[in-house]
């Protein structure tokens, strides 16, 4: 995933006819050292600038991208050893992770997340396709973007719609696997931490779940507020 943002944001800068500032003095259309995503994000939120919009677009997305780049940065320098030898250090890196994933980042369905990932970089990428598309033909005499099928996602295969259909539908829903005796005690847990991170929609602050089950002991987790909307749940 980091090689996709990277490269989302190596094209970024050529969009703009004016010099995007990379490094002192520099340019961020640089092809040999071209910034990573993440400072392509601390120049548009952090920096100044006037893609009011696009600043927008990333502020919305930061969340979640955050949240894949620290699993990345956890999975990728801390547990590399892993898989390497059977000795004592791996065995300790094992008990490390299952701590990890138990108490910090605990995902309780990898195929959920997975998916609802997927689906947020869609829907992401979809947002930046259309803020540069209208940017290039108010800015760019003669421009033209559309045609027919020149939306990426007009080009994605079954596996792409599998992901972002099922990503789609997770959005904002817990999928987790608990045994049925246990069950009576996912709502007031739940109710509890929304109410600590003050997740809400209306003054009254009741909330009314919803939980179905599916496969095995799988079970959808569904929240709203006693108005009607929807409250999103993270895996998290």
């Amino acid at each position: 995933m980091k090689e996709l943002f990277d490269s989302l944001a190596f094209l970024v800068p050529f969009y703009y006819t004016k010099p995007l500032e990379h490094k002192k003095d520099g340019d961020a259309r640089d092809l040999k050292k071209p910034w990573a995503y993440k400072a392509m994000e601390q120049h548009f939120i952090d920096g100044k600038t006037k893609d009011e919009q696009f600043k927008k677009i990333l502020k919305q997305n930061e969340e979640w991208i955050e949240d894949i780049r620290q699993k990345r940065t956890v999975l990728s320098h801390r547990f590399h050893r892993i898989s390497v030898d059977c000795d004592y250090w791996t065995s300790s890196y094992y008990a490390y992770l299952y701590e990890a994933n138990k108490t910090r980042d605990f995902i309780p369905d990898i195929l959920g997340y997975v998916s609802t990932a997927y689906f947020k970089f869609v829907e992401f990428l979809k947002d930046i396709e259309s803020h540069f598309k209208d940017k290039c033909e108010k800015e760019m005499t003669g421009y033209n973007y559309s045609y027919e099928g020149s939306s990426f996602s007009n080009k994605m295969d079954k596996v792409h719609y599998f992901f972002a259909s099922y990503g789609k539908f997770l959005n904002g829903k817990i999928l987790i696997k608990i045994h049925q005796n246990a069950r009576s005690g996912i709502e007031p847990l739940l109710a509890k931490f929304l109410n600590d991170l003050d997740i809400g929609c209306c003054e009254s602050g009741k909330i009314n779940f919803q939980i179905k089950p599916t496969v095995e002991d799988f079970v959808l987790i569904t929240a709203r507020c006693d108005c009607g909307n929807q409250l999103r749940l993270g895996n998290r």
